[in-house]
């Protein structure tokens, strides 16, 4: 019951995304930003990714797994290599999840979003509109999480300060044990690349 309770709300968030949420600086319709707050088992998570189209990345048999800079593993769990999907449906972003999870037990202790863009090959966007539309997601996404789980602890703006390249951070630290890390990179040549972590301690 409760896994069925968790997939319905984890779908429920991800309409809202589809109808609800609009950037201020585009007119780009960002969707599939279903994060999860609530510890899934692997085999919750896959049923969430197959629920959502997801198709499992070809390069996920790589044994890959997240460095401390992004999830400290206080506790020493034993994970295993990370389980890696592609969503579908945006058009603007290329858009991956990883799972990763505890061996003894299969519960995912770490998942990691990562969107890229996906705006190569359209000529009718520019540069200045990439970096419209990634401040756009990025401005979103630090909107909704913290809706959900409360102010950042900690936030680093260095695209605020003229440079070749920039990485911003935001850190939440919740007392239900959520924690939550979402950083940009960026830099005068356009490249763009937004990640977040989500991890429980």
């Amino acid at each position: 019951m409760k896994t069925n309770i968790l997939l319905l709300l984890l779908l429920f968030i991800t309409l809202q995304a589809c109808t609800s949420h609009k950037p201020a600086t585009t007119s780009f319709s960002f969707i599939k930003d279903t994060i999860s707050y609530h510890a899934l088992s692997l085999k919750e998570a896959i049923q969430l990714e197959l629920t959502l189209g997801s198709s499992k990345d070809r390069d996920s048999m790589t044994k890959y797994y997240l460095g401390k800079g992004l999830y400290p593993n206080k506790k020493k769990y034993e994970l295993a290599p990370a389980l890696s999907f592609n969503r579908t449906g945006e058009s603007y972003f290329s858009n991956k999840v990883e799972y990763n999870f505890d061996t003894k037990d299969s519960v995912v202790k770490a998942i990691l979003y990562e969107w890229n863009s996906a705006m190569a090959d359209n000529k009718l966007y520019t540069e200045k509109k990439a970096s419209q539309v990634f401040r756009g997601k990025f401005e979103q996404l630090k909107k909704e999480i913290t809706e959900r789980i409360g102010e950042p602890s900690s936030v680093n703006l260095e695209s605020k300060t003229p440079s070749s390249s920039y990485r911003d951070d935001v850190h939440w630290e919740n007392t239900a044990g959520i924690n939550v890390y979402m950083f940009m990179f960026g830099n005068s040549s356009g490249y763009r690349q937004i990640r977040v972590v989500v991890y429980w301690e």
